[in-house]
């Protein structure tokens, strides 16, 4: 399935193909699209969001990291960075990565992928929940970030 995304905030219009059982709930605000893995009415799972924004992976990722673990250690970031997965989106190099709130035992997770789309802006697809589901979700997600375009 196919979903678009209206360009909100300034961003651009983006296509991309909705892994199956994810729900498209659309574009509000500064999002140009909110998706639910587990359909419309699972909130269990989580959603994951596609947004505008500046800033570098290593800035974006330590933010994150202190939404998991304030005042935690940049080690953490440091290894997400280095293993990250880096894919092409839209003919553009891109990262995936997965951060975790405790490295030996996880409860918590963002999953990113960020999207250069010129030299000051990118795309950041973005999902925050359970690392167990963060696992589970991740070769969906992939393939979400992959399959994301725009003119």
């Amino acid at each position: 399935m196919v979903g678009p995304s209206a360009a909100a905030a300034g961003g651009p219009k983006l296509a991309y193909d909705l892994p199956a059982g994810w729900a498209d709930l659309g574009a509000s605000g500064m999002r140009l699209a909110t998706l639910r893995p587990g359909g419309e009415g699972d909130t269990d799972s989580g959603e994951v969001t596609i947004i505008p924004a500046s800033g570098t992976l290593a800035g974006n990722a330590t933010r994150w990291q202190e939404q998991l673990t304030p005042n935690g250690s940049p080690d953490g970031v440091a290894r997400a960075i280095e293993a990250a997965e880096r894919v092409t989106v839209n003919g553009v190099e891109s990262t995936i990565l997965m951060l975790v709130d405790d490295a030996d035992d996880p409860k918590q997770a963002i999953l990113a992928a960020m999207i250069p789309l010129d030299p000051s802006s990118s795309l950041f697809v973005k999902y925050k929940g359970s690392a167990a589901l963060a696992q589970t979700l991740r070769s969906a997600f992939t393939e979400l970030v992959r399959s994301i375009r725009w003119d």
